[in-house]
């Protein structure tokens, strides 16, 4: 289980994996800028994409992501989701997906009930947050039609 964690995090456990030493806050920077100088081959998921701009007139939408804030906020003006203005990253918690203080920091700057949140992810990490934080959540894997829906009671 890779994604979605903070760069440094990811840098530390593959250099013990292979037993190597490196300047972990070096290759961080390396790769997050590698990252952006390739977002334009990021593949839109227009369905997505459709779905949050549909929602927009409704409800209070927000990103949390375990990337770092210069990377996540590349992403939306590529996206076309600039419009989204309360942006969680790994540098506003200290924990990060599994555990749930992501979208429970969302939720709270949106002024929201996390149990009246939605949330829409893309890797088992996020639902498994999206519980611990007694948010209901879609799983947007693969097509529309093999989207799951995750509902999830609050915490006790």
């Amino acid at each position: 289980r890779w994604c979605p964690r903070p760069t440094l995090e990811i840098i530390d456990r593959l250099s013990k994996m292979q037993n190597v030493e490196i300047d972990a806050d070096t290759a961080a920077v390396e790769k997050e800028q590698a990252f952006k100088d390739r977002i334009d081959q990021v593949q839109i998921r227009p369905e997505v994409v459709a779905a949050a701009d549909a929602m927009r007139a409704a409800a209070v939408i927000s990103v949390a992501s375990g990337g770092d804030r210069d990377t996540v906020t590349a992403e939306p003006q590529h996206t076309g989701l600039d419009w989204i203005e309360i942006v969680i990253t790994a540098e506003d918690t200290e924990r990060h997906k599994p555990h749930p203080d992501p979208f429970l920091l969302a939720a709270e700057r949106m002024q929201i009930s996390p149990a009246d949140c939605l949330v829409w992810e893309d890797s088992p990490l996020g639902i498994t947050a999206a519980a611990a934080a007694g948010m209901s959540a879609v799983d947007v894997r693969g097509t529309p039609q093999d989207w799951v829906w995750h509902e999830h009671p609050a915490p006790q």
